[in-house]
């Protein structure tokens, strides 16, 4: 129902939401502060929008508002929803691979023995695929336990 694209970088982090059944084009961010952005993702039931800023931040955004919700401090790469979008999983350019409870705004920062490149739920949101970053590629399988609901590394 609605296309997202990255705006000029010149006019510092705005983008717009297109609807096409009503045709309007709406300015959603124009934020000097994060100096553009990086990333776009939509949350599966595509009432929120998460960016990268430049400076690594993570930002949430009402995609019907077009509100900035939230500014997480981090040094993100990318970001992924959970399947039923309560989670959002942020990868940083180090090791460590932070998981963000949406409903209750907990933070949890997990650290891996390499750097994760990618991220891809299962489709029911119970096991978190990892691939490592370089040569090796090698792809890491984590499971949602009960009932404290958290991932187990292998």
């Amino acid at each position: 129902r609605r296309v997202i694209r990255r705006g000029d970088v010149r006019l510092i982090g705005t983008f717009y939401i297109y609807d096409r059944h009503s045709s309007e084009l709406r300015e959603i961010s124009n934020v000097a502060a994060h100096r553009g952005q990086d990333f776009i993702i939509w949350s599966p039931d595509q009432s929120l929008i998460a960016t990268i800023a430049r400076n690594g931040n993570v930002l949430l955004w009402d995609a019907i508002s077009g509100e900035l919700i939230s500014t997480l401090d981090s040094h993100a790469t990318q970001l992924r929803f959970s399947p039923d979008g309560r989670e959002l999983v942020i990868l940083t350019p180090n090791i460590y691979l932070e998981l963000l409870n949406l409903q209750a705004r907990l933070r949890t920062t997990y650290i891996a023995q390499k750097r994760f490149n990618d991220a891809v739920y299962s489709a029911d949101g119970k096991r978190l695929i990892l691939v490592h970053s370089g040569k090796s590629r090698q792809v890491e399988v984590w499971h949602r336990g009960a009932p404290a609901n958290e991932f187990s590394i292998p």
